[in-house]
């Protein structure tokens, strides 16, 4: 957005600021997309790390919890240094729902699965919310 109304936007802070972001919430996105269809896929020769995830038999709970505590860990340096107010902070309200989220994801994946693309959906709504209120 601020690169479009703004007739002299501060690119560099909104590339450091959104790339390795959207980069990390594609890795963790991609996974947990073609989780369900991991084993045939790689039967067909597709290769991707999502499918590599399933192949190897990493916890899909493990490996994007460990994505979105990167996205976390990489908003505290973005506060800390001053780039992003500490009124973002509150994307940290979303912490326990992708736990509980999480922990429930193979009971049922699908129903759960919806459940935590709502709350990860809270993130940038509650990002924005902190950039609004400071």
């Amino acid at each position: 957005g601020m690169f479009s109304v703004n007739p002299s936007p501060p690119w560099i802070t909104g590339l450091i600021t959104s790339i390795p972001v959207a980069v990390i919430l594609a890795y963790l996105g991609l996974a947990f997309d073609e989780w369900p269809d991991a084993e045939a896929n790689l039967k067909k020769g597709v290769k991707s790390l999502a499918y590599k995830v399933w192949q190897y038999g990493i916890s899909l709970e493990w490996y994007i919890m460990s994505w979105f505590l990167f996205v976390f860990v990489y908003q505290v340096f973005l506060i800390a240094v001053g780039i992003l107010p500490p009124m973002t902070a509150l994307t940290f309200l979303t912490f326990p729902g992708l736990i509980a989220c999480l922990v429930m994801l193979k009971a049922n994946f699908r129903k759960v699965g919806g459940y935590l693309v709502i709350v990860a959906a809270l993130y940038p709504i509650l990002l924005l919310v902190g950039l609004i209120v400071g």
